[in-house]
This record gives C-alpha cells, structure tokens and sequence, in this order.
C-alpha cells in the first residue's frame, strides 16, 4: 500500500475506535436515565413480588436486545455499503497502479499476448 493510503488507514481506524467509545458512553447513559424515568414500572414490579434482582436483570436484558438489534442493522448496513462500494475502490486504487484482486492476472494475461 502507498503512503497515503496507510496514513487514511491508520487515521480510519483511530475514528473507528472514536466512535465505538463515544457510542458506549452514549448508550451507557440513556440506559441509565432511562432507568430513572422508570421508577414508577419498577415500583409497580416491586409491588407485585418481583425481585429487585429480576428487575434488574428485565432491565439488562432490555438493554442487550436493544444492542444486539442494532448491531445486526449495523452489520447488514456495512455489508451493503461494502458491496456497493467495493468496485469504485477497485477503480480508484487501480489508478494509483496498486495491484488490486484479479489485476495482476489480467497484467500477465496481457504480457503474454
């Protein structure tokens, strides 16, 4: 890979882990104000017998399907993206004379003729 390319690379990854961070403060603290707005429901659910530990636990399962959901819409959208955008890198790395999948072989298909 060429220079710049590995310096984007670098800086692509350091937003990536930017990103993951700041998402898990963010989640982090909606789910706990969230449990402050909820008072009333935990009461009622105290009211009824319920544990505080099963509350507690109804609450973090809450919070792991939730992140599991949007994972998975995550994943689907970043695997469209790739797909999609897959042939306009191949072009635009292509001009830069980098070998790119299935390149070289048609580079010897063409040395030979």
């Amino acid at each position: 890979m060429s220079a710049p390319l590995e310096s984007l690379c670098k800086i692509a990854n350091i937003f990536l882990i930017m990103v993951v961070a700041l998402s898990s403060v963010v989640l982090l603290l909606r789910s706990v104000r969230s449990m402050r707005f909820r008072r009333y429901e935990t009461g009622v659910l105290r009211a009824i017998d319920m544990r505080k530990a099963q509350v507690a636990l109804d609450m973090v399962i809450e919070v792991i399907v939730m992140v599991g959901f949007c994972l998975a819409i995550g994943l689907g959208v970043g695997v469209v993206e790739a797909v999609v955008t897959e042939p306009v890198a191949d072009s635009v790395l292509s001009g830069e004379g980098l070998l790119i999948r299935g390149q070289g072989e048609r580079e010897t298909e063409q040395t030979r003729r």
